[in-house]
């Protein structure tokens, strides 16, 4: 279960805790009437505010062309008029662009016409993550919004200056792929590596997903050990839907399988890995 909260100054506030107000009258608008009365039993009273801000939250926009962030919400304190609202949007959560009907469809979320014109607090039965999660794998279309803090965080202080390069391998190999990585923005690439490049602080799983919908190049390292499970499917999945340039370097007997099986390898070993893949992505185009 998840808030939906629909406003217009979110971002106004932007990495830090603040507040907004507004009419108490607007929460549980556009909820089904059996979840209003699991946070509100009786309806002369407030509600079970302590219930509701352990749910994850979607702050949303007024109109049909905005950003959602997905948040928290920590403190709900009743005002005259409104409530007060405290809450936070944690930088490494991805920002999705919203157009109205479409996504929220995505998300699972039937809406009135009107929900998203309209300032209002509403409570849906939905995995807000695993949604977000099969909408940003699904669609076609370029969804992830980050800021340019984002993007240095991500990718570094000259993500505007080069391609973009992902690279999916196995815990076990990260020694031989941060070697290459070096290698590769050494020349001019731009390079994630998750091991490296997400803050102790920051939700690896949010941050992978941002990296996955930023990217501009794929890159596999397929090792014995790269489809034994893990994220390296789930990523080869998005670098295939998102129709990214994708190059696998085989090292070792094992073929890239799955949707990508029939994909032409470069088979080579670590010391060369670097060299091989800039001599692809010059041949192809990609740079």
């Amino acid at each position: 279960m998840q808030s939906s909260i629909s406003y217009n100054e979110w971002e106004a506030n932007e990495g830090r805790p603040c507040d907004v107000s507004f009419l108490s009258g607007r929460i549980f608008e556009y909820t089904d009437d059996a979840i209003e009365q699991q946070f509100r039993p009786n309806q002369n009273e407030m509600p079970d505010f302590d219930a509701l801000i352990e749910l994850p939250c979607l702050f949303t926009y007024e109109g049909s062309d905005a950003t959602g962030m997905i948040g928290h919400i920590s403190r709900i304190a009743p005002r005259a008029r409104g409530l007060e609202i405290v809450y936070s949007l944690p930088d490494d959560y991805p920002r999705i662009r919203l157009n109205s009907d479409e996504i929220f469809a995505s998300l699972g979320i039937a809406i009135d016409r009107y929900e998203n014109r309209r300032t209002h607090w509403a409570v849906k039965d939905v995995d807000l993550f695993e949604l977000t999660t099969t909408m940003l794998q699904t669609s076609d279309r370029h969804l992830t919004v980050l800021t340019s803090r984002q993007m240095q965080r991500i990718w570094g202080a000259g993500h505007g200056q080069g391609r973009l390069v992902f690279l999916s391998h196995r815990a076990s190999h990260r020694q031989e792929v941060s070697e290459v990585k070096a290698a590769l923005e050494s020349r001019g690439l731009r390079c994630f590596l998750a091991h490296e490049d997400v803050m102790p602080s920051l939700s690896w799983q949010s941050e992978i997903l941002n990296a996955l919908n930023t990217m501009d190049i794929f890159v596999g390292f397929v090792t014995e050990d790269f489809h034994r499970g893990g994220w390296t499917d789930q990523e080869i999945g998005y670098a295939h839907k998102r129709g990214v340039h994708r190059v696998f370097v085989k090292l070792g007997s094992v073929d890239p399988k799955g949707m990508v099986a029939t994909e032409q390898a470069l088979s080579t070993n670590w010391t060369n890995a670097a060299d091989r893949i800039l001599e692809h992505l010059n041949s192809a185009g990609a740079l």
